[in-house]
């Protein structure tokens, strides 16, 4: 009763529970297979790219919310590497969750591609759609499909836009005067001296001195407050009677958000990227019987980036205190300490990285008629080549700085700087590296037969043969998988359907023991509305049930668990009369002697319908049990065994779920309007984890969600000495009014890691998903809005200085400073200030555990199209001029950072863009 109640709140929250651009009616494009939509028993979700586009660089991006079964979060947000976080129908594993992306049926980044290039989009859900791909298929497949050319003359489609992005919810940091301030407080609370005088702080306060007492806003001198972003697509569509072809030209660049004033005159640091790629798909009739299907993309990219790594540089930005030091002083060199780096020195001083990478993607598949030899036979043969490569180019050089002291007379007035330098002024030197260097090879082989009779039975069937080479930079990071496939498809009437699925795939990262493993799927549909008793139904044009069950897996895992062997630094020796230690090999893990692929079984229930001509729905409940989870085995075996323990495949997830997704197009007179949306609920439980012993029930992982977030119950803050003498003992450090009060789950009137409970959701993923859209035309107007959110998702609050503030030299934020712990506000939020390393305080508690629940405004788009009347007199078939918004707003709860990145980087953004698209 509790999962349906909070389904039926998350649905009500969401508005609009069910999916944009849901079509029932998909064609399954595994391996190329061709199922017609009426006759699919699979769990699927599409959507179209043309109807569907935003202004993001990352057409993976532009899947927020747009397709139920999909769990789509927010990466990482610097250009060149901008990758979602993505999850179908949950999260089923404590190893990789991660789908496999299939383009065009061959593994490859979705990055790759520009949004122009995409015919659709497609999710396999269960196991009927996810058994062909063997020990791939685990984790759910996201099919895409690139466009092709069409036989008559060509077509010209060209498209530009011009984005001015604008960082989202930096957080605010203390100024000068507010950190002193807090910094004395903080000293105080510690029963400590004051750090800055009363003369200091109105240094502070008035600017009198700034290069002894800065108010440096390290956000403002390091970033600006705009970057652009260009785009420019133009392809060209066509062919004859023997070949037709889909050609494009796609450009990006995008300028960041780096402040150019302090920029070296010799180099520039700032965050940009260009990325240029061409792509050419040819279909060749080279005879009556045989088609040739040939496809090429390739891509040079290049990005620029401060020689220090934005993982480093932009986490100094919020850490360093506005009081800290000048971002130069008088003498003109930089500031700084011996503590704390210069934030603006660190982004434009050290020199700067340019990385560039190439690409090229080939794939040819020729597919030959064999009706000669019997009616419905054909074949295919595809063979893939893919070649990525990054180089990093750096010119990198150290700098001069130094730290400023006062030198005070006997009455603290002061009478001079002490200066002190430290670095040295260098030129730039040169460096390069192979960032990463990726080359797969697939090779497939397939049969089909078909055969339609007495126009009551079909059969599609197929036997198809997979291999492919995934070989990354480095020792044992090569990949080699084989399977065999089986399928076969039976409708009667085109009313009863059933599926078939057999595989047997095997993988280079298993044991040696058995590299392979039997993967079957059975799958059964009933097109509801092709009864006679639904005749009188006028209202439903289209009803189908289905339902599948089968075995899928994976072998996202590494080399060597199953391999015994020594490794170099395990053990130190002593010799001699010193006790000199000397460092040798020694024995490693234990060995997995049996080592599997996870195996996840799958069932799935669902129902088509299209109503009244306007309607579509789709929902299903789905259930999984993944077991041969790889788990560390170190809890339930004892030290004494005196070696590591083997990684087993031990563990066990279950997960299941709810998804539905709905839309409704209508059109009266010149007004067209749509709503849409789409749901999904996926629940996760962890089985067994080979966990070990623990004293209480309540601390085991074993029973909660993957990601769960586990920390002490806050209670409250200790208000004086009588409210800490009267409390349980607090056993991680003393304690004084201010710091937090926890509760003693067990009763032992102690505070220790034993009374750790679950609190809150997962931190990895959210349970409920969901997004909805609204679009509206009248004549050549046109006005669309996509949003996405997500429910039951925990957020930890653990940004050092914005949560941590003040400890090991570190700044403090405005939020923090508003809702923290003092004598005359003791109903706070956080704890009292501190300058020293409290381990009561800053540890896992429902103090720093956040509702993440979100939902954003992924995109909206206004648009006008130009009448045909006034196009067509300058030989265009059509133009169309556009504005875009991307992340404009984000209701949530955490208001201060945006939910989806929760800690320093470098930052997300809001995005205005303005564009037009040309048909000649």
């Amino acid at each position: 009763m509790k999962i349906i109640k909070e389904i039926y709140v998350a649905a009500f929250l969401s508005v609009s529970v069910f999916s944009y651009a849901q079509d029932t009616k998909m064609v399954n494009r595994g391996f190329n297979l061709s199922v017609p939509s009426e006759e699919s028993t699979a769990a699927v979700s599409t959507i179209y790219m043309d109807a569907s586009k935003t202004s993001d660089i990352n057409p993976a991006n532009s899947l927020y919310g747009r397709l139920p079964g999909l769990i789509s979060l927010q990466g990482s947000t610097v250009a060149w590497d901008n990758d979602p976080t993505m999850y179908v129908r949950g999260l089923a594993t404590m190893g990789t969750g991660t789908p496999l992306v299939l383009i065009d049926g061959f593994e490859r980044p979705l990055s790759s591609l520009s949004q122009d290039e995409i015919e659709s989009v497609t999710v396999l859900k269960d196991a009927a759609s996810q058994a062909l791909y063997g020990v791939r298929g685990a984790n759910g497949v996201i099919l895409v499909t690139t466009k092709r050319g069409i036989l008559e003359g060509m077509k010209v489609h060209a498209s530009y836009q011009f984005g001015i992005n604008t960082p989202f919810r930096l957080p605010d940091m203390a100024d000068g005067y507010t950190y002193a301030l807090a910094m004395n407080e903080a000293l105080r609370m510690d029963g400590l001296s004051a750090l800055y005088s009363n003369s200091d702080l109105e240094a502070f306060r008035t600017g009198s001195n700034p290069e002894l007492f800065p108010n440096v806003n390290w956000k403002d001198e390091v970033l600006r407050n705009k970057g652009t972003t260009h785009q420019f697509n133009a392809s060209f569509t066509g062919g004859g009677k023997n070949v037709s072809y889909f050609a494009a030209i796609n450009y990006i660049g995008d300028n960041g958000f780096m402040n150019e004033n302090y920029f070296s005159p010799d180099y520039s640091s700032q965050m940009s990227w260009d990325k240029l790629s061409a792509r050419a798909n040819l279909d060749i009739n080279a005879t009556k019987l045989t088609l040739v299907k040939l496809n090429l993309l390739g891509e040079l990219s290049q990005h620029n980036r401060p020689a220090t790594e934005y993982s480093t540089l932009f986490p100094m930005i919020y850490d360093v205190p506005a009081a800290a030091f000048p971002v130069k002083t008088s003498t003109g060199v930089w500031g700084g300490d011996n503590v704390r780096k210069n934030p603006v020195a660190e982004s434009v001083a050290k020199g700067f990285s340019v990385g560039n990478d190439r690409a090229l993607y080939a794939d040819l598949r020729i597919i030959q008629d064999l009706s000669v030899l019997t009616s419905g036979l054909s074949a295919e043969l595809a063979i893939a080549y893919d070649n990525r490569a990054s180089y990093w180019d750096n010119k990198t050089k150290n700098y001069l700085y130094e730290s400023l002291q006062p030198v005070r007379d006997n009455g603290g007035t002061i009478i001079d700087i002490t200066r002190t330098r430290y670095g040295q002024e260098t030129d730039l030197s040169f460096s390069s590296s192979l960032g990463y260097q990726n080359r797969v090879t697939t090779f497939e082989a397939k049969v089909n037969y078909e055969k339609n009779w007495q126009d009551m039975h079909q059969l599609n069937a197929a036997v198809i043969y997979h291999q492919e080479e995934n070989s990354l930079k480095g020792i044992n990071n090569t990949y080699r998988r084989q399977s065999y496939i089986g399928n076969a498809s039976y409708a009667y009437k085109s009313k009863y359907l059933a599926d078939l699925v057999l595989t047997y795939s095997g993988s280079s990262v298993l044991g040696s023991s058995d590299k392979y493993a039997f993967f079957p799927a059975i799958s059964a549909g009933w097109v509801i509305s092709s009864e006679d008793f639904m005749k009188e139904v006028t209202a439903i044009d289209y009803l189908k049930a289905r339902a599948s069950w089968g075995i899928t897996g994976s072998d996202r895992f590494a080399y060597d668990y199953d391999k015994y062997y020594f490794k170099t630094g395990i053990s130190s020796y002593f010799f001699g009369d010193n006790n000199n230690s000397v460092s040798g090999n020694g024995e490693f893990r234990l060995p997995n002697l049996k080592l599997k692929p996870e195996t996840a079984y799958k069932f799935n229930f669902g129902i088509d319908m299209e109503v009244f001509k306007r309607l579509s729905l789709s929902a299903d409940v789905f259930y999984e049990k993944r077991t041969n989870i790889l788990v560390n085995s170190s809890a339930i075996y004892s030290s004494v065994l005196g070696v590591s323990t083997p990684i087993l495949n031990d563990g066990e997830v279950k997960n299941y779920g709810f998804e539905a997704g709905l839309s409704w197009r209508d059109r009266i007179g010149d007004f067209t309007y749509m709503l849409a949306g789409n749901f999904t609920f996926a629940r996760n439980e962890i089985v067994n984890m080979d966990e070990g012993y623990k004293p209480y029930d309540y601390l085991k992982n074993t029973g909660n969600r993957i990601g769960q977030y586990y920390g002490l119950e806050a209670i409250g803050f200790f208000q004086d000495e009588a409210d800490i003498a009267g409390s349980p003992v607090q056993s991680f450090s003393n304690v004084v009014p201010g710091d937090v009060k926890y509760k003693d789950q067990n009763g032992d009137k102690v505070i220790d890691d034993y009374d750790k409970v679950a609190i809150g959701y997962s931190t990895v993923l959210p349970e409920i998903m969901y997004g909805f859209s609204i679009g509206l035309g009248y004549k050549n107007v046109s006005l669309k809005a996509d949003f996405q959110g997500v429910a039951n998702y925990t957020l930890v609050r653990n940004m050092s200085s914005m949560y941590r503030p003040l400890v090991g030299n570190k700044n403090v934020s405005q939020h923090y400073l508003e809702n923290r712990w003092t004598p005359e506000n003791t109903n706070a939020r956080y704890p009292r200030l501190t300058t020293k390393q409290n381990d009561n305080n800053f540890r896992e508690s429902s103090i720093w555990a956040e509702n993440g629940n979100f939902l954003k405004l992924r995109n909206v788009e206004l648009a006008y199209t130009l009448p045909k009347s006034w196009v067509n007199k300058i030989r265009l078939s059509n133009i169309n001029l556009f504005a875009r918004g991307m992340n404009l707003f984000s209701f949530d709860h955490v208001k201060d950072m945006d939910p989806e990145q929760m800690y320093a980087t470098y930052p997300s953004f809001r995005s205005y863009n303005i564009g037009l698209t040309l048909d000649f």
